[in-house]
């Protein structure tokens, strides 16, 4: 807040208290926030078009042509994961050691509805063309009917063996696919189940790749369970 006083002072010449400052902010509709990471190569205008166009378009369509929405994600889950604030011993900082980035992860692709019915698999290794068509076989066992799948444009979802299984008649039949706007995540409401299941996952340790991995199963198959609970976490999504 002295931060922003002295800008003001800086700026018009006027000198204002800390506690003046918060209530000349609250009264302005100002409010204490996390500033949000965005990629610079967003396109602002493809992502607005997306929105505000292509999605009531394809909700519309799905409807006429009978067909569920399915939104599709992949997330890596580390065993040196995020931590967040705990307990210990005033002036004795806790430390986590590990080297970051090379710490024994899961690769988890969800894929998720707004009637809250979802689905995960994950996989140690890197997710390839061959993972990515195993998915999508499993998603059409999963859900009965035509499906769209919406999903970011990561090279692993336009390679060539995923290209060669969709030219398959009986596959598209079935399953549309639909690309959201490159470097738009908020565009995905998978990345709600993201963020709800590292938040759980915070403070949490492992021994190993394998504890981690019976983690993600019993969490997944939680939510899962609980659809009433997704659909509550997709109502965080701007595309809900």
């Amino acid at each position: 807040m002295q931060r922003i006083a002295d800008s003001v002072d800086r700026l018009t010449g006027v000198r204002y208290s800390q506690t003046h400052m918060g209530r000349l902010l609250k009264r302005w509709g100002w409010s204490w926030q996390k500033p949000k990471r965005q990629d610079i190569r967003r396109d602002e205008a493809a992502i607005e078009h997306w929105r505000d166009v292509i999605w009531p378009e394809l909700k519309k369509q799905a409807q006429e042509q009978k067909k569920t929405l399915i939104f599709v994600d992949e997330s890596s889950f580390h065993l040196c994961s995020h931590h967040r604030k705990t307990f210990a011993p005033v002036g004795r900082t806790p430390a986590v050691k590990g080297k970051r980035g090379q710490s024994p992860r899961h690769m988890v692709m969800g894929a998720v509805s707004f009637q809250g019915r979802s689905y995960y698999s994950w996989t140690q290794g890197t997710v390839t063309g061959a993972t990515i068509v195993t998915f999508l076989k499993t998603l059409l066992r999963y859900w009965r009917g035509k499906l769209r799948v919406i999903w970011d444009n990561a090279p692993v979802h336009r390679c060539r063996e995923v290209r060669e299984w969709l030219c398959h008649p009986d596959v598209q039949a079935r399953l549309s696919l639909e690309p959201l706007p490159p470097y738009a995540p908020e565009l995905n409401p998978t990345e709600s189940l993201w963020s709800w299941i590292k938040r759980k996952r915070a403070n949490l340790t492992f021994k190993d790749a394998l504890g981690l991995g019976q983690w993600l199963k019993r969490t997944t198959s939680w939510i899962k369970r609980r659809r009433d609970h997704v659909r509550k976490l997709l109502k965080a999504s701007p595309v809900h």
